[in-house]
């Protein structure tokens, strides 16, 4: 329509009406530029389309639906295309063929693309070799391995320049255990014989590293030397076998002579394990799975039935006893049975015909409303002396058997430990001690005076036999102290109470060794007491275990 008819369509026969838009004032706008269809070059026309094949595989109809053919059917259309034909075979002087444009290929992996790309080639560099033998006569030495064929090198060329060889590469798949073959061909095309050696090229190991598999022959042939005639060929038959998984390669060099280019031919193979356990270890992999599935179906459903609960029931009312009453109450008292029962007892002697509600304050307001003053006084007697035992709690149950063990051990501590003071103050020639009455209000000041007035008495008693009675007491005493105070045992066995000074000095004397033979008796006794008290507690704890135990 822009091309039949003027001003109509994107600006066609009239672009110099349509000017440069600016952005901004004069001075510092912006001027955009016209795009190519604003130019008059408008964009090509593209044709869009499905071949017949594509379109059998979308399924779409070759012939379209009776209700889309009637604007095909207008006379308008028609008309307008009659009119409008040349101008469109202008415009669009291409009319591809949609329907049979298409492409018909398969997916073919890169691997095998170039695989077979480099066999096309070596075909083709056969095919040129043999009919370039074919066209003309070699002329001295010439040697072709797998197809491909190795330079002469002249004497010249190899003082010259570095020789450039060809590299045979023979790979070869198995699993361990198994055999298998490939071949090398090798053709002398000369005019001359050849003399071939082989040469095993060691590997060069990486940071210097070695490895067992080097060791170990996977790789066999033919190695010895031979000789090629003019036009004679040679298979030579590599075997691959390892009995053990892996990747091995070894390098064998062929030299020739007349000399050729080195001939490198890199030999390697894979061995695979055969997978023994696979069917084993597919069943365990499926057990697994099966496995995980029931615990995964057995998690959710377990999350579904606990979310899914039905309301509890309501409490039925519960009955409080007596104990239950009194504690709430009562919470600064501690329950006692009987002491509750006789508050029970004392309530109803008040208030017969009501139950008692076990507040100790409203037995108190019952008692205190009473009119008689007696059985007031009785009843605030009573209720005080019950409140009063329940006002601390209840000292905790002692078990009879651990009760009668404990006391048995203590008692049998305390005879011990008083025979020993008794055997101690014995063998000292000390004064047994006589009871302390309970009553007794003595003091310390009074004990320690009856003691040496005791100590004076058993003086006098002695003073008919001086002599005899102080060395005995002289002899006791020096068993048990030190070396310093039998000297002074000695020295005072030796004075004579002649007069009443010496005695007076003797008693003195007397009752300085009594107060050091008396600490010295409190400290044996110590020791015999802490050693007393050890055993009992060790015993103590080894009985309460076993019955404790049992």
């Amino acid at each position: 329509m822009p091309a039949l008819d003027y001003g109509k369509g994107n600006w066609i026969g009239s672009e110099f009406w349509k000017q440069q838009e600016r952005l901004g004032d004069e001075i510092r706008g912006i001027h955009a530029t016209l795009t190519e269809t604003e130019r008059g070059n408008p964009p090509p026309l593209q044709h869009i389309g499905h071949p017949k094949t594509v379109k059998n595989e979308m399924g779409v109809r070759k012939t379209p639906p009776p209700y889309r053919k009637t604007l095909q059917r207008t006379e308008y259309l028609h008309e307008r295309r009659e009119k409008l034909g040349k101008i469109i075979r202008e415009l669009d002087a291409h009319k591809p063929e949609i329907d049979n444009l298409e492409v018909v290929g398969y997916r073919q992996n890169h691997n095998e693309q170039v695989v077979h790309n480099q066999l096309v080639e070596e075909a083709l560099e056969l095919h040129e070799c043999e009919s370039e033998s074919c066209e003309q006569t070699i002329t001295g030495p010439c040697l072709r391995v797998n197809g491909r064929r190795v330079k002469y090198v002249c004497e010249a060329d190899d003082a010259s320049e570095e020789q450039e060889g060809i590299q045979e590469r023979v790979v070869f798949e198995a699993l361990s255990g198994q055999k298998v073959s490939s071949i090398i061909y090798l053709t002398n095309e000369g005019s001359t014989a050849i003399y071939t050696s082989w040469k095993r090229v060691p590997r060069c190991s990486l940071f210097g590293l070695t490895s067992s598999s080097s060791a170990q022959q996977c790789f066999y042939f033919n190695d010895s030397d031979g000789v090629l005639l003019p036009g004679q060929s040679l298979a030579l038959s590599v075997l691959f076998k390892s009995a053990c998984a892996g990747i091995f390669s070894e390098q064998w060099q062929l030299t020739t002579m007349p000399a050729c280019s080195p001939v490198l031919v890199v030999l390697k193979g894979i061995a695979s394990q055969d997978d023994v356990n696979a069917e084993q270890r597919l069943e365990i992999q499926n057990r697994l799975k099966h496995g995980e599935a029931m615990k995964t179906v057995s998690s959710i459903l377990d999350a579904i039935l606990y979310s899914i609960r039905t309301p509890e029931r309501s409490p039925s009312p519960v009955k409080l006893t007596l104990e239950e009453k009194f504690k709430t109450a009562n919470p600064q008292y501690h329950y006692q049975y009987e002491s509750v029962l006789d508050l029970q007892t004392l309530y109803s002697e008040f208030v017969p015909d009501l139950p008692w509600n076990a507040s100790v304050k409203t037995l108190r307001q019952v008692i205190i409303t009473s009119q008689d003053d007696e059985v007031k006084s009785k009843g605030l007697e009573k209720l005080s002396r019950a409140v009063s035992a329940m006002a601390f709690p209840a000292l905790p149950i002692v078990a009879p058997q651990l009760f009668n063990m404990g006391h048995h051990l203590i008692a049998g501590v305390i005879d011990a430990m008083v025979a020993h003071s008794q055997f101690l103050r014995h063998s000292m020639g000390l004064l047994e001690r006589s009871p302390i009455p309970e009553d007794s209000s003595l003091s310390d000041s009074d004990l320690n005076i009856g003691n040496s007035a005791a100590n004076k008495g058993k003086g006098k008693t002695e003073k008919k036999d001086a002599k005899k009675g102080v060395k005995g007491k002289a002899d006791i005493k020096s068993k048990a102290l030190p070396t310093t105070k039998k000297t002074a045992v000695q020295v005072t066995a030796a004075i004579k109470p002649a007069s009443s000074e010496k005695q007076k000095e003797s008693s003195l004397v007397n009752n300085l060794l009594d107060s050091a033979a008396e600490q010295y008796y409190q400290e044996k006794l110590y020791i015999q007491t802490y050693s007393l008290i050890c055993d009992m507690l060790r015993n103590m704890d080894v009985l309460f275990g076993e019955s404790v135990e049992v």
